[in-house]
């Protein structure tokens, strides 16, 4: 929360010349609003595709998903030393 307040404070500040109290408090609650929404929508659409996929791919996923944080991984050590 205190990192989008952050980048909130930021987006608002460039946005508008002056911004006041109101914004900040419209920001965030659109923010949290939609944080929301996309949990819920997220949760559902997992909780429904559970029922209808089996095991053998979310285990695709996740290797899928594994592969793709190696590569992340091994990329930043790469670009680091």
């Amino acid at each position: 929360i205190a990192f989008w307040l952050g980048v909130g404070g930021s987006t608002i500040f460039a946005a508008i010349a002056n911004p006041q109290w109101n914004h900040y408090i419209a920001f965030f609650t659109a923010f949290m609003l939609g944080s929301a929404a996309w949990a819920l929508f997220v949760s559902l659409l997992v909780g429904a595709g559970h029922k209808r996929i089996g095991p053998r791919f979310f285990r695709w996923v996740n290797g899928v998903a594994a592969l793709f944080l190696a590569y992340f991984g091994v990329n930043l050590l790469w670009r680091i030393y």
